[in-house]
């Protein structure tokens, strides 16, 4: 009897714990993803000639195959990084700018607060123009 009642809430702390920890694990990868595909479009690579295909290839690898597929992947190229200008003497830096949003995977397995979850990462790299 004890078990019951006790066991109710050990699940369900539990699963809290899973789901949260996935949710971060998820997290990570979008940035990352988003990390390495600012830097691969940044510095001119062909492995990411496409930005989007490289960058759910990316997810998909982190994660779980086709996972990147869902992502929306949009690349930029600004002054500014996260309200950050980078200017010495006369080589002023502009950034590529990498931002990867996706929902969450296990919205439908959580509970109420983290289900629905819109999660997004985004990167920058400098591009050194003079």
């Amino acid at each position: 009897m004890e078990f019951a009642l006790v066991g109710v809430v050990l699940f369900t702390l539990l699963f809290g714990i899973i789901g949260a920890a996935l949710l971060m694990w998820t997290q990570n990868a979008l940035q990352e993803a988003a990390s390495r595909t600012a830097r691969c479009v940044a510095i001119g690579s062909t492995e990411c000639a496409t930005p989007a295909s490289y960058a759910a290839g990316l997810v998909s690898g982190f994660t779980f195959a086709g996972l990147g597929n869902a992502a929306t992947v949009a690349v930029s190229t600004g002054a500014t990084c996260s309200g950050d200008a980078t200017s010495t003497g006369t080589i002023t830096a502009s950034y590529q700018i990498v931002k990867i949003t996706s929902a969450f995977w296990a919205n439908g397995l959580l509970p109420s607060p983290l289900s629905g979850i819109t999660l997004s990462a985004t990167a920058c790299y400098p591009i050194s123009a003079s």
